[in-house]
């Protein structure tokens, strides 16, 4: 499936923009009482090319993330950007067509035409929707084609999220 149009954003700008539409998450998720809601880790992963693996290409803490659940969102992040490159999640969209909670595999990656973004830290379908919007405000996936694929069904946090998301560069 071939979505969007391919612009490289530097690193700089994927954590800037990753940090807005997470904290922006964060406040539409209204979680009293939940502060270990309020960040995780981003995970970017170059994908599987001509059958030579991808790679991660950044791994960066976003919002607020309790001591004790730092290791486990990093592995998660990598894990779902792992899984989206290879073996069970290759040609799918996203982490949570492959999700099985059974072995702690969760849905919140996303794979662009160059990059897999996936986050750890926020409530599953949160996770999904800001890697989502993610992609969208990078450039590497196109809000229509999204929309079009995701329901509101599916993940009812998406379309909200992506509404929140505006800003002008």
């Amino acid at each position: 499936m071939e979505i969007g149009v391919i612009v490289d954003a530097p690193g700089s700008k994927i954590i800037d923009y990753a940090e807005r539409i997470i904290m922006r998450a964060v406040d539409l998720l209204e979680q009293p009482g939940h502060p270990d809601k309020c960040g995780g880790y981003l995970a970017v992963w170059t994908v599987n090319l001509n059958n030579v693996p991808g790679n991660l290409r950044l791994l960066a803490p976003i919002g607020y993330s309790p001591e004790e659940k730092w290791r486990k969102r990093m592995e998660v992040a990598m894990e779902k950007c792992q899984r989206l490159d290879s073996g069970d999640g290759m040609g799918h969209l996203t982490s949570y067509e492959s999700r099985n909670p059974a072995i702690s595999r969760w849905g919140g990656g996303v794979r662009g035409p160059q990059h897999i973004y996936a986050f750890s830290g926020l409530p599953e379908l949160w996770d999904e929707a800001a890697m989502f919007v993610l992609a969208i405000r990078l450039h590497q996936l196109r809000a229509d084609d999204v929309l079009e694929l995701i329901s509101e069904e599916r993940n009812p946090h998406l379309r909200p999220l992506l509404e929140a998301c505006h800003w002008t560069e």
